[in-house]
């Protein structure tokens, strides 16, 4: 099990690193929720894609993998701030969680 929610975050870095390479313009256009199609192997686990836009004008990505559990889940996400003049930072911590 561990293995597999390894490969989950394996996933999650290559969908990130992939909008990390896209325009904004591109980004910007991204609905606010969609779930992302996993790789057959991850079929267990549900991956979302997360979009908002911050008050100074940013716009916050950030994509979760969840696995269900029958008492208890595991959830994790991972996430990048875009600027339009094109800069990319980590979402903060704090503010990880806040679009999900």
């Amino acid at each position: 099990m561990k293995k597999d929610w390894k490969r989950g975050q394996t996933f999650v870095a290559e969908l990130i690193e992939a909008l990390k390479g896209r325009s904004w313009g591109d980004l910007e256009t991204l609905p606010p929720y969609v779930d992302v199609t996993p790789p057959t192997e991850l079929s267990r686990f549900r991956f979302c894609q997360w979009k908002d836009k911050r008050p100074d004008g940013s716009l916050r990505i950030v994509v979760q993998q969840y696995r269900p559990g029958a008492l208890v889940g595991r959830m994790g996400a991972e996430g990048f701030v875009v600027y339009p003049d094109g800069r990319v930072s980590d979402v903060p911590q704090e503010e990880m969680w806040e679009p999900t």
